[in-house]
Order: C-alpha cells, then sequence, then structure tokens
C-alpha cells in the first residue's frame, strides 16, 4: 500500500529541485505515468512516473552521486544536497526504483517506479 504523505513529499523533492535548477526559460515541468505489465524479469506490474523539467540539466559526471546523501552537485544552488537522497529512499520503501535521464542544458526526466497496487 502506498503512504500518501511520503508520495507527496517525493513528488514535492522532485518539484523543488525543478525549480532550485531551473533554466533561463520559464520553468515547464510534465508530468507522465504508464502502467507497465510484468514481463518474464518481474512478476509485478509497475507503474513507471516521468517528472520532466526544461531546466538546467544534471551533468553526465554528477548523474552518479544525485541520489546521494549531502552530495550537492551545483555550489551555485542552495541547497545540502538532500532532497533526492530522500526521494529515493522513499521510492525504495514502496518497493520501487528512481534514476535521473539528463542532458546538461536540456532539461531533466526524473524517473521512478512503484508497484501498481
Amino acid at each position: 500500500i502506498w503512504d500518501a504523505a511520503q508520495l507527496s513529499q517525493l513528488f514535492a523533492e522532485l518539484l523543488t529541485n525543478a525549480i532550485k535548477f531551473r533554466g533561463e526559460a520559464p520553468l515547464v515541468v510534465r508530468l507522465t505515468a504508464q502502467r507497465v505489465e510484468p514481463n518474464m524479469a518481474d512478476s509485478r506490474a509497475m507503474w513507471l512516473v516521468r517528472f520532466a523539467d526544461n531546466g538546467r540539466g544534471i551533468a553526465p559526471q554528477h548523474l552518479a552521486r544525485v541520489f546521494q546523501m549531502f552530495q550537492p552537485c551545483c555550489s551555485d544552488v542552495p541547497g545540502v544536497g538532500a532532497g533526492l537522497a530522500v526521494a529515493q529512499r522513499i521510492a525504495q520503501r514502496h518497493g520501487g526504483t528512481i534514476w535521473a535521464e539528463s542532458d546538461a542544458g536540456r532539461g531533466t526526466s526524473m524517473c521512478f517506479t512503484l508497484p501498481a497496487v
């Protein structure tokens, strides 16, 4: 069963990052979700949620560490580097995973899965 308060916090962390790391253009955020049916490797149906923005993006060398606690990737943006680590823990507590897809200067998609209930 999903914990609504924790999932609200996960979305709040993603939105906060989108705002903090926005680019010069007005911020655009797109949220999509699709049900992924089970396959041979996984016996559970999952929801794949994609939270995409048009912000600054994440440089390739920082993608691996953005989910590590207290590892901010940019010194010019306030924060301690905890938001995505919290989001990761929430996704994991719900039986899912989270990852980032990004092109520096072109925006970021934060993707996560949750078991379909």
